[in-house]
C-alpha cells in the first residue's frame, strides 16, 4: 500500500496551485481562528481559478 501525501495549512492561491500541480492526494485549509486561516470563499475563488485536471485520487481536508 502507498502512503497518500496532504499538504495542510494553505494560506494563498500559489501554494494552492503548487499543490495542485504536485499531485497531492488531500489539501488541508485551516477554518479555525488561526494566523494561517482562510474562508471557504476565498478557497472558492482558488477553484475557480485553477480547475483540479489531475486523477481523481485529489480530495479535501478541512483541518
Amino acid at each position: 500500500m502507498q502512503p497518500l501525501l496532504k499538504f495542510c495549512g494553505i494560506r494563498c492561491y500559489e501554494d494552492y496551485k503548487k499543490a495542485v500541480e504536485s499531485g497531492v492526494d488531500y489539501i488541508g485549509f485551516i477554518f479555525a481562528p488561526s494566523k494561517r486561516k482562510v474562508t471557504i470563499s476565498q478557497v472558492n475563488q482558488w477553484k475557480s481559478k485553477k480547475k483540479i485536471i489531475t486523477s481523481s485520487k485529489n480530495g479535501w481536508c478541512f483541518c
